[in-house]
């Protein structure tokens, strides 16, 4: 039990600081971060610097624990949140629709060949399963061959070569980020989903996200508006319906 003062009040703690200068920075620099990450924490940060400015009473002390323990745990749950985020954006950014329409007169003529083949990594995996792009003498390097003759008549037979490279290396691009994305998705609800994909635009506009030139800014706001096309279709009620990949209707709203 903590010691008492003749007034009743818990007695201070002799020669225990709780502001010393290596909280204080703790502190300035945690002004400066957690409220972009971590909601509330402003007002929770200003509530830590008023108890650790007063006497370090056995009260105050655990206060301010108390008050440290619990941003540490949001922080790390908000770290743990960004770093999902940050796959998906590095997803994004790795296939803006630019790789889609590149290789997409090729995917007409492969779903045109293969009916039941609709998707670029369905395409990639069949293509993988007979060699992939070691074997060219396999249908499906062959199909992807002479598309590229016809796509491209007036390259020269290396041209048509490097094409054919140049082609593969993209799916296989696309075929990764489409796991990336698909993979933290999972984890995610159909509210939670919209969500990221609404704040992710809006931040990559105002220039909350940095990158290398415009053309990659444009990469990411591009996929991000693709996808929620591609997942979100409004109903003829004014609604907000999540659909699957494929394009099937889930009976599932969120809130726009």
């Amino acid at each position: 039990m903590a010691p008492v003062t003749r007034s009743g009040g818990p007695a201070p703690l002799v020669g225990i600081k709780l502001n010393p200068p290596i909280v204080k920075r703790a502190l300035e620099n945690a002004n400066e971060t957690l409220p972009n990450i971590v909601s509330g924490s402003g007002r929770r940060l200003q509530k830590l610097q008023d108890v650790i400015s007063q006497q370090p009473t056995a009260y105050n002390t655990q206060t301010a624990y108390r008050l440290l323990a619990g941003l540490f745990n949001d922080t790390l749950t908000a770290a743990r949140t960004l770093d999902s985020d940050n796959g998906l954006i590095q997803g994004y950014l790795q296939c803006g629709d630019w790789i889609h329409d590149y290789v997409q007169p090729y995917m007409d003529v492969v779903c045109h060949h293969y009916p039941r083949v609709r998707t670029v990594e369905a395409w990639l995996r069949q293509w993988n399963s007979q060699g992939g792009l070691i074997n060219g003498t396999s249908p499906e390097t062959i199909l992807v061959r002479n598309t590229i003759r016809n796509v491209n008549p007036l390259m020269t037979p290396v041209q048509h070569g490097n094409e054919l490279v140049t082609v593969y290396n993209l799916m296989t691009i696309y075929q990764d980020r489409c796991r990336i994305v698909h993979k933290n998705v999972s984890h995610m609800t159909e509210q939670r989903f919209y969500t990221f994909l609404k704040e992710t635009e809006q931040k990559v506009l105002n220039g909350y996200y940095r990158f290398n030139n415009n053309q990659e800014r444009l990469y990411v706001v591009r996929a991000v508006q693709s996808d929620k096309n591609r997942y979100y279709q409004w109903d003829a009620n004014g609604n907000l319906e999540y659909f699957r990949s494929d394009g099937t209707p889930t009976g599932i709203y969120v809130n726009p």
